[in-house]
């Protein structure tokens, strides 16, 4: 006797929502009308444009990333250029994450208002026109690594053109403004206060920012509970799962973009590694990462989100501490393959934490969520780097130097590398069965 077919349990219905959220409020395939408009599908180019949306939304992620590894390699030969320090230079990495994390939250309400398609649209077009001034400062020397968007985005814009419709809401709700100003500013002097006191320019200076920061943030708070559709829905923190994952899950995005930052002081001011040699070498991590994305699903059915997180969190952290024990006389490969290792754990990590935000999520508070855990997560890489170059310029001052020494450098990876241990604390309270529904 045949079994009878098992109904979709709780979670394949909220894998199955997320999935038609997403092409139809943000990625709403296009479809020829005839004259009274009505829609005609046409399966062919239907299906085709489902194969090629995750390809679109990927050459925009590509981009993204991108720019973040390349920047933080290019670091030590751009401070030549201006004259200063490597770690001087980590504004560079931190001003972008800055920004992301002051818009993203606009970016619902901007697809709502003006048209998905078309806000999608301007940003590949912003991006890559802003990655232009170095081409027309000059032809040469490091300007050129902010180029290689062009060809990308080029692709993208014609993907979006030919494959994506434009979709709005019919009533969509007037944007946050005081909700927007003073979460931004919140955030803004949060990170610009750390940099402060990484580039000693002054404690006043700092604490100040600092103080705008946590002023700023209170008063959110109360304005967050008397308008109705805050641009940050701070209710969303009474959910269990979500607030671990924004929380714990911050203290491991610290190594985001620190780590990259890390790497190529150490590898090119350290060792003297080529920029080209150490970009090689860092490359490594990648390829861990995308390993892990074969084996994410049967190891959170084997272990569960709780003990994965819990346990993972210790790894990734003493991947990164691993950092620290290497030197001038350490071989190649085996700086290879600790990165390899420590970006498969990583990955595993920020996977497990992101999926794990949405567990517990209504469907009516999806948007609301996806625009809190993005901000969360910029914020998060953005103190990360903040904490590490405070790091390196603490033990400047207490061995008395005026540059960075490996020393030094090598501080900065214990740092980071204890933030994502000391999150393995809140990953503990999670339920046991957290997340269970999703797989």
């Amino acid at each position: 006797m045949r079994n009878k077919p098992r109904p979709p349990g709780r979670g394949e219905y909220q894998i199955s929502f997320k999935l038609r959220y997403l092409k139809t409020q943000y990625l709403n395939i296009s479809m020829p009308t005839d004259s009274n408009h009505h829609a005609k599908p046409d399966k062919t180019k239907q299906s085709t444009a489902v194969r090629l949306i995750p390809f679109i939304v990927g050459c925009a992620l590509f981009m993204q990333m991108l720019d973040s590894s390349v920047v933080a390699m290019a670091l030590p030969i751009m401070a030549d250029t201006f004259n200063t320090m490597a770690v001087r230079m980590n504004i560079a990495i931190t001003a972008y994450l800055v920004a992301v994390a002051i818009f993203v939250p606009v970016c619902g309400w901007a697809a709502d208002r003006f048209g998905a398609k078309k806000i999608f649209l301007f940003a590949i077009i912003l991006f890559c026109l802003s990655s232009l001034g170095g081409f027309i400062v000059t032809f040469t020397s490091w300007h050129w690594i902010f180029l290689i968007n062009i060809p990308m985005g080029m692709l993208g814009i014609f993907m979006v053109l030919k494959y994506i419709q434009e979709y709005k809401k019919e009533n969509p709700p007037s944007l946050d403004w005081p909700g927007f100003i003073l979460s931004g500013l919140a955030m803004a002097s949060c990170v610009y206060g750390f940099e402060s006191l990484a580039k000693n320019q002054g404690f006043i200076n700092a604490y100040f920012l600092l103080a705008i920061s946590l002023i700023s943030g209170i008063l959110y708070r109360f304005h967050a509970k008397r308008v109705a559709n805050p641009i940050i829905d701070l209710s969303l923190l009474k959910i269990q799962s979500f607030a671990i994952s924004i929380i714990a899950g911050n203290l491991c995005r610290f190594a985001v973009g620190s780590t990259p930052f890390l790497l190529a002081l150490l590898l090119q001011i350290g060792f003297n590694y080529t920029p080209l040699s150490a970009g090689i070498i860092t490359f490594s991590g990648a390829l861990g990462a995308l390993a892990m994305k074969f084996v994410a699903i049967p190891i959170l059915k084997r272990f569960g989100f709780r003990r994965v997180l819990t346990v993972n969190a210790v790894i990734t952290g003493l991947f990164i501490m691993a950092c620290a024990l290497f030197t001038l006389e350490t071989p190649v490969w085996i700086i290879t393959m600790t990165l390899l290792f420590g970006g498969f754990f990583r990955s595993l990590e920020f996977t497990s934490v992101n999926t794990l935000s949405f567990a517990n999520i209504k469907p009516e508070k999806m948007s609301q969520a996806s625009s809190f855990s993005a901000t969360a997560q910029q914020v998060g890489i953005s103190m990360g780097m903040g904490i590490a170059t405070l790091s390196i310029d603490l033990s400047m001052r207490l061995n008395g130097s005026l540059t960075p020494s490996i020393q030094d450098i090598k501080s900065g990876f214990i740092v980071i590398g204890a933030a994502s241990i000391l999150s393995a604390l809140w990953f503990y309270r999670l339920e046991k069965s957290a997340g269970a529904g999703l797989y």
